[in-house]
């Protein structure tokens, strides 16, 4: 996950690493997975749904997007 301010390069970070691990899939294809990105504005899930959550009750953890 990449949090920062407008203009710092968080955009040039995740596709420099996209980049290089597309490379290195190319490269030795049976070591590196795929890259697929996913571009979500946090504000529109909760913290709940976008990290995961314990219920208490039945001790039952429920994935959130990022931990899925």
């Amino acid at each position: 996950m990449l949090v920062g301010k407008t203009l710092v390069g968080k955009s040039t970070v995740w596709n420099l690493l996209k980049n290089t691990l597309k490379s290195l899939k190319n490269d030795k294809p049976n070591k590196y997975n795929n890259v697929q990105i996913e571009v979500l504005n946090p504000k529109s899930v909760t913290n709940m749904e976008l990290f995961g959550w314990m219920d208490m009750i039945s001790m039952e953890w429920n994935e959130g997007v990022l931990s899925s």
